[in-house]
């Protein structure tokens, strides 16, 4: 009985894992793709052994149908955990945030913040400005800040040519022709 029961708890495990990665997906992009890919290693492996192993038609019929509501469910919560996982990024970093906001805002040009350095028409900013961006663009995790004329972005994760972050619209509303994005609170969008 305790057998018939695992397999059940393991492939809810694996759906649980996939459901909740999607709160890492904006802040911490290891975490979420672990456990999602995990969750759906997992869910798939538990979900072969009930088809694979003695049971009645009916109980694979179940499980195949709760399987397909999980991930109708997933599909339609997906946006909103999305959108959680920025605002927890934005809330834990509020602070940082509005003092790179606070720096940047007033400079004209392009600015790009790595971790070793700040790069673009430098002349506008001090020393300790310098020293102050690059220590808060630690503490934020971006691995690069830039900052345009009308955004500051916070690139959190990239590779290739796929980047996900945070962007703060200057003038508060998102310049018409720039990339799709989502609105967040206020002037941030993701």
């Amino acid at each position: 009985m305790r057998i018939h029961l695992v397999k059940y708890i393991g492939l809810g495990v694996g759906i649980f894992s996939v459901l909740i990665s999607y709160l890492f997906f904006g802040r911490l992009q290891e975490v979420y793709q672990l456990l999602s890919l995990g969750g759906m290693i997992v869910a798939g492996l538990f979900y072969l052994i009930i088809l694979l192993r003695k049971g009645s038609a009916r109980a694979k019929l179940l499980t195949t149908g709760i399987l397909f509501l999980c991930v109708g469910m997933l599909w339609i919560v997906q946006p909103v955990l999305i959108k959680t996982s920025y605002h927890i990024y934005r809330y834990s970093h509020s602070r940082e945030l509005a003092e790179i906001n606070s720096i940047l805002r007033s400079k004209t040009g392009q600015l790009t913040i790595t971790h070793t350095e700040v790069r673009g028409d430098t002349t506008q900013l001090t020393n300790t400005e310098k020293a102050k961006l690059l220590a808060l663009q630690k503490k934020v995790g971006a691995y690069m800040i830039l900052k345009s004329e009308h955004t500051i972005s916070y690139e959190l994760w990239g590779f290739l040519d796929v980047r996900l972050g945070l962007t703060y619209h200057l003038d508060g509303r998102m310049p018409l022709g720039s990339h799709r994005a989502t609105h967040l609170t206020g002037n941030w969008y993701y």
